[in-house]
């Protein structure tokens, strides 16, 4: 299997499958299982365990460790592995977990390391679960695994953190390059490499090193006009786009140019404006309507929807679910959830509604019939309450491509789903607030 483009790696990360994370030749020459934290799910912890055979660890940010208050194991001075692997104490979680080792328990684990009101009190030190460190920078600082993971998750827009495993061989042997692409074949997992993840980065931001500072003074100074040919007093600063600099945040700034002799013009981009819906979910409001046939991977994509939801802000008391006996009664259940209003103005009461269900080919036309109704039904829904309702179900051959893609090597279609309908949420608030919607 060919390496993959940064992008496509980027995809997969961001809807909760795996990649395989290879370094050069010359430096560790392995490849690592890589999965954003916030898809680490017992199955795909069974999964890494299983398959991958490796030491699973979750690589995050100094930061977040140091919130946690956990620790090197060792300082950087005395770290005398070849390739510097900053491994901290291992933790556990402190509630919800028996032994700990189990992938149930240190899926647990993985999701309290990421939650944001976990404190240093809600892990116990030692346990089964290994952060690791990543370097500020990135893999522009370090060409390891460890940032490449965390770089992925970042970029992706998702938590800045990554469960990673490095990958075996059957005779206990570590895979290398081809056998990775074997690996990567059997499982359909995609292969991005470090150094293109690198050359991405590269490509992608500017970094600015500041080579001269001095304090500002309230003196007339002379400088080029790049609109004219000879150089004038600044008189006139133009801002490039009519909307980047509005609101209170730059009141200030505004009236302290203007008592200077500044003038501020605004310039309209040629190119018209770009609408788009960021992923943050804080004082929003969701609907999830879930179907009961096959609720045992219904409750793995309902998992998958309501975690991603609260790790991009959503509170858990925001968060509503609803039950229906079938996928075929997913789009009535949607309509009644998306009509609900509150208020004096009768302003709808979900920003989005997300719909759930699995549905598995059979022996009869009955999964064509109730997949394409559920399909068809659910996006008259969207268009007749004009709320944003998420397509979350699941239409297989088989009970095993569910599985796969209700949380193990092939993502999670919930969390997709959940993705899918905070993107909506905040775009049509975006839009509504400039007149567009």
């Amino acid at each position: 299997m060919a390496i993959a483009s940064v992008e496509t790696a980027l995809a997969d990360f961001q809807a909760g499958r795996f990649v395989i994370i290879v370094d050069d030749e010359d430096r560790e020459n392995e490849g690592d299982l890589a999965i954003a934290a916030e898809y680490a799910t017992p199955q795909a912890i069974n999964f890494m365990a299983r398959e991958g055979r490796g030491l699973i660890c979750v690589a995050m940010t100094g930061e977040r460790l140091d919130a946690l208050q956990i620790p090197l194991i060792t300082s950087p001075e005395t770290n005398t592995a070849v390739f510097r692997t900053a491994f901290t104490v291992p933790v556990e979680a402190r509630h919800g977990v028996t032994t700990g080792i189990s992938a149930f328990d240190r899926a647990t684990t993985i999701r309290t390391l990421i939650d944001p009101d976990t404190r240093p009190e809600d892990l116990v030190r030692p346990g089964h679960v290994f952060p690791l460190r990543a370097t500020d920078g990135g893999v522009l600082s370090r060409a390891g695994h460890t940032e490449a993971s965390v770089d992925l998750a970042r970029m992706a827009g998702l938590y800045p953190a990554a469960v990673i495993c490095e990958i075996m061989r059957d005779d206990g042997a570590m895979a290398r390059r081809s056998d990775l692409e074997r690996f990567a074949a059997r499982h359909g997992i995609r292969i991005v490499a470090i150094a293109d993840l690198i050359a991405y980065r590269r490509r992608q931001e500017r970094n600015a090193n500041r080579f001269w500072y001095q304090a500002v003074q309230m003196v007339e100074h002379t400088a080029a006009n790049v609109c004219a040919p000879d150089q004038q007093p600044v008189d006139q600063a133009a801002l490039p786009d009519a909307g980047t600099w509005t609101g209170a945040a730059s009141e200030p700034v505004m009236a302290a140019a203007k008592q200077n002799g500044v003038q501020f013009t605004q310039q309209e981009n040629a190119m018209g404006r770009t609408f788009e819906g960021h992923l943050v979910g804080a004082g929003m409001k969701f609907g999830i309507v879930i179907s009961r046939y096959n609720d045992t991977i219904g409750k793995e994509l309902l998992r998958g929807a309501q975690d991603t939801l609260i790790r991009h802000g959503v509170a858990r008391n925001d968060i509503d679910v609803a039950w229906t006996p079938g996928a075929f009664e997913l789009p009535q259940a949607a309509r009644w959830m998306a009509r609900r209003t509150e208020g004096a103005v009768q302003r709808a009461y979900y920003d989005a509604i997300i719909c759930l269900g699995v549905v598995i080919r059979g022996a009869t036309p009955h999964f064509e019939y109730v997949a394409g109704q559920a399909a068809s039904g659910i996006a008259s829904a969207a268009f007749e309450t004009d709320i944003p309702i998420a397509f979350g179900v699941l239409t297989t051959e088989n009970i095993e491509q569910a599985f796969e893609r209700a949380g193990t090597k092939a993502g999670n279609r919930g969390a997709e789903a959940a993705l899918a309908a905070l993107e909506m949420a905040n775009l049509r608030r975006v839009l509504a607030s400039t007149g567009e919607g």
